[in-house]
């Protein structure tokens, strides 16, 4: 069986969390430490969250949740029981509130004494639900099957409002939201047609990038930088899109031997992106540093030397 790295996530201190099949490892940047391995069944990691008391939380595929402090592992035992499917995302709100997203029993959350659920019945928009976010810690973005359902917890009754098709979403299946640096505004990605800028605020796409003819397959994972985002595709490798110019590169990574799935991206302190990858692990620059192969047919390769000139003009042998 070969272990798959399934999701990333980096915590306060800047250390990376890596959920796979076989267990949660947390990397140091030197070798990376099985979190899990003392427990009495090997964990099949899906999701990652830390709280703001710096636990880290991990959803299961089998619906199971275990909690991280100082690096020893409990299992989250609420009263109501815990969720028999995936959990397919873990989110904290501004009240404390732990928000769990399940693969066919809609949505989890937990006050600190009863686990709540939210399904289709309340008005999502469908129980299975894949990501979950917040701008603001009180509107819970969900991304399901069949759209976004933007939740509100109010005192007495939660309202949930959907936004599909019908309303100008591109492709209802959403893989991932996350936060953007447009104010009032997340990146969306989706199965069939890339991603989209959505206004929280208008309930209103701002900008679409499936009328730029997106041909990379299913999104699973986002991460915006300064100029760029860049996409993890199931079958396409890394796809990055320059927000300047308004178009999409594929390959991103060159690397032959780097798969064509990509499940998860995290930046580091460093500025690095770290992309999951079936049972690989790379980091790569984004656009922090910016790659000659070639000019005008010329191969750069086995460069020598270099001479930055004060006209501007660089050159090497």
């Amino acid at each position: 069986l070969t272990l798959k790295s399934n999701v990333l996530m980096k915590d306060h201190f800047g250390f990376l969390w890596i959920g796979t099949s076989e267990g949660l490892f947390k990397y140091n940047s030197a070798a990376p430490e099985n979190i899990t391995s003392y427990t009495k069944s090997q964990a099949h990691i899906t999701s990652l969250h830390e709280d703001t008391n710096g636990s880290i939380w991990a959803g299961c595929k089998n619906g199971q949740i275990l909690i991280v402090k100082n690096n020893l592992v409990t299992y989250f035992n609420p009263p109501d029981d815990h969720p028999k499917v995936t959990v397919t995302a873990i989110y904290q709100d501004a009240k404390g509130r732990m928000w769990f997203a399940t693969a066919g029993e809609g949505l989890y959350y937990f006050n600190n004494s009863h686990l709540y659920n939210i399904n289709v019945k309340d008005g999502l928009s469908d129980d299975y639900v894949n990501c979950l976010y917040s701008i603001d810690g009180i509107e819970i973005i969900a991304g399901t099957d069949r759209g976004l359902s933007l939740i509100n917890p109010g005192s007495e009754k939660i309202n949930i409002l959907t936004f599909t098709t019908k309303n100008g979403l591109p492709d209802n299946l959403v893989r991932c939201v996350i936060s953007s640096g447009y104010k009032d505004a997340v990146w969306i990605g989706m199965q069939s047609k890339g991603i989209a800028l959505f206004s929280t605020v208008k309930k209103q796409l701002i900008e679409d990038s499936s009328k730029n003819n997106w041909r990379y397959g299913q999104v699973n994972d986002l991460i915006e930088n300064q100029d760029a985002i860049y996409i993890a595709t199931e079958e396409d490798g890394i796809v990055e899109y320059d927000k300047l110019k308004n178009n999409f590169k594929s390959k991103v990574l060159k690397d032959s031997l780097f798969p064509s799935r990509v499940s998860s991206l995290q930046s580091d302190n460093e500025g690095n992106i770290w992309a999951a990858s079936e049972n690989k692990l790379v980091s790569f620059t984004g656009n922090y540093l910016n790659y000659w192969y070639d000019v005008q047919g010329t191969k750069l390769i086995k460069v020598h030397s270099i001479l930055a000139a004060d006209d501007g003009n660089l050159w090497f042998t």
